[in-house]
């Protein structure tokens, strides 16, 4: 599915703000099917510069138009992904959370 430019564009703004990079460059995006409560882009990332320079793959999760009332707010399930990354269990270490109200976060 072809990633629209704006949100393209967006992602790699953020992920400068928040890595410290002086360049980002996406080379992949591509949406990842299932995810009925979100979407789930699969990132392939080379960023230039900053404390995590080098070559990254990511998965970005976004929510989708549609919620469900028993499903976890982005936020809630970033701090149990972190709790759990923290604990070391085997799950993908989260590195940032943005909210829709501007605060960009690592819980």
């Amino acid at each position: 599915m072809q990633v629209s430019s704006s949100l393209d564009a967006f992602v790699q703004d953020f992920i400068r703000q928040q890595s410290a990079a002086t360049e980002v460059r996406i080379e992949r995006m591509q949406r990842l099917g299932g995810g009925a409560i979100q979407e789930n882009y699969a990132l392939d990332v080379m960023l230039a510069d900053g404390p995590i320079a080098g070559r990254h793959n990511w998965v970005l999760r976004t929510d989708a138009p549609s919620r469900l009332p028993i499903s976890l707010g982005r936020a809630q399930e970033f701090a149990v992904l972190e709790s759990a990354w923290k604990a070391g269990m085997r799950v993908p270490e989260p590195l940032w959370l943005h909210r829709d109200n501007g605060e960009v976060g690592k819980d």
